[in-house]
């Protein structure tokens, strides 16, 4: 019995060290992608602190996110889009990021994929 996977939206709303949603949902994206579905990843209001390419460790020593971002095209996850109205609303640049991402709608990504999970 073959089950072929929904595409899959996850959203990233909080920030990433201060808690364990954004690895939870990273893990959730690469556990999708290895069983063959495909992922789309936004990211949105503090989420868009994930994508920051000089990240360091959380209080806690929690680890950065961004090594993790950077293993996303092994899993051929290569749709990763930001919300533009958050990165200027806490001064950030596309050429800040850590990895390669779209401007892109919550709106339009939504209409395009059944599943969404935010974390």
């Amino acid at each position: 019995m073959s089950t072929v996977l929904p595409p899959q939206l996850i959203v990233f709303r909080h920030a990433p060290l201060s808690s364990s949603l954004t690895a939870e949902g990273l893990d959730l994206a690469l556990l999708s992608a290895s069983f063959g579905g495909r992922v789309t990843l936004f990211f949105c209001d503090e989420g868009v602190f994930s994508l920051l390419d000089n990240q360091g460790k959380g209080p806690l020593g929690e680890k950065s996110v961004l090594p993790t971002l950077k293993a996303l095209t092994l899993y051929d996850i290569d749709e990763v889009y930001v919300d533009e109205a958050s990165l200027m609303q806490r001064g950030l640049t596309i050429e800040a990021l850590g990895i390669p991402v779209t401007i892109g709608s919550i709106k339009d990504l939504i209409d395009d994929n059944p599943c969404v999970f935010t974390f």
